[in-house]
């Protein structure tokens, strides 16, 4: 929302009217939440691991949305992918890229940790790119971790699961 400049735009100046980016963050946090939770409240099998998937993107979308948030905010969205994992195998994906942009976050903010990355590729590092990257791949991570809750979560009110929602060859019996 500021353009990739962090810190140096402030969250509070007005975008349109009274409507901030910080407002607008956390406007589109609670529509995350609410959506979230009505779709885990309208599972007729509910399951722990759902919850977890739930949570996972509560979390995410947190990280996402709200301004001026830092890399620990996103530290547990990682423990809840991985527990959510039995719902869907491609959050592996999902944990595996939260947990290299997590790194990475904290390598381009750390002061300790970014001396050796500046020695290693030089005072001209395209940090600020890096950072911009690390970004939009975080908001990537998170749109993916939303759309596999949404398709997990089933349109007809019930969980899917590997066994009754998989496609059913000609051998199969009839249902």
């Amino acid at each position: 929302m500021t353009g990739g400049h962090g810190y140096q735009v402030s969250d509070t100046i007005p975008l349109v009217g009274p409507l901030t980016p910080r407002r607008l963050g956390l406007l589109l946090y609670l529509a995350c939440q609410g959506v979230v939770v009505f779709r885990l409240l309208r599972l007729r099998e509910g399951s722990e691991t759902q919850t977890y998937f739930a949570a996972a993107v509560i979390g995410a979308g947190f990280y996402t949305f709200c301004t001026e948030i830092h890399e620990n905010h996103l530290m547990a969205v990682l423990p809840l992918t991985l527990l959510a994992v039995t719902a869907d195998s491609r959050l592996w994906l999902v944990f595996a890229g939260a947990s290299v942009t997590f790194l990475a976050n904290l390598v381009l903010f750390d002061p300790a940790a970014l001396r050796p990355v500046r020695s290693l590729l030089g005072p001209a590092a395209p940090l600020h790119a890096l950072s911009v990257g690390v970004a939009a791949a975080n908001v990537l991570l998170f749109a993916t971790l939303a759309a596999l809750f949404w398709r997990g979560t089933g349109a007809r009110g019930h969980a899917l699961s590997p066994q009754r929602d998989r496609v059913r060859g000609p051998l199969d019996e009839s249902a």
